[in-house]
């Protein structure tokens, strides 16, 4: 994995102290985070957690200039209120911030989280009579 230049991480905390949010921190974390697990081994093993940006489109992409258009249909937002998962890196972070206005961003450890997916099957509510 590609890992956040020192030079990218200042741009993202200056355009993070101009704007006054939290935008930027968000897409400063780091692409994974290490664990140490010693249940299984006596020597600690590195087990690495992958991070998702959870993108989802807000605002409308109808009047925008194509160049924006684009980048957004490159990434599959294509409709409000759809919403897509990322792996955090640079190119992708290049991206959400092109479209910073439009979305809302979340980082997740999951691509498809459990709510996201139907339960299998049936069940029944009460018999009818």
């Amino acid at each position: 994995m590609l890992k956040p230049q020192a030079s990218s991480l200042k741009l993202l905390n200056l355009w993070c102290s101009a704007t006054r949010t939290n935008f930027a921190r968000q897409l400063s974390t780091v692409s994974t985070v290490t664990e140490n697990t010693t249940a299984t081994n006596p020597i600690a093993e590195q087990t690495t957690i992958q991070k998702y940006y959870k993108v989802k489109l807000i605002r409308s992409l109808i009047g925008l200039r194509p160049q924006t258009v684009k980048v957004a249909k490159a990434i599959s937002l294509t409709s409000l209120g759809k919403t897509i998962f990322l792996r955090v890196n640079q190119e992708n972070a290049g991206k959400i911030l092109k479209l910073k206005e439009l979305i809302k961003l979340e980082v997740t450890d999951n691509d498809t989280p459990d709510n996201f997916k139907p339960q299998r099957g049936y069940s029944v509510i009460k018999k009818f009579k």
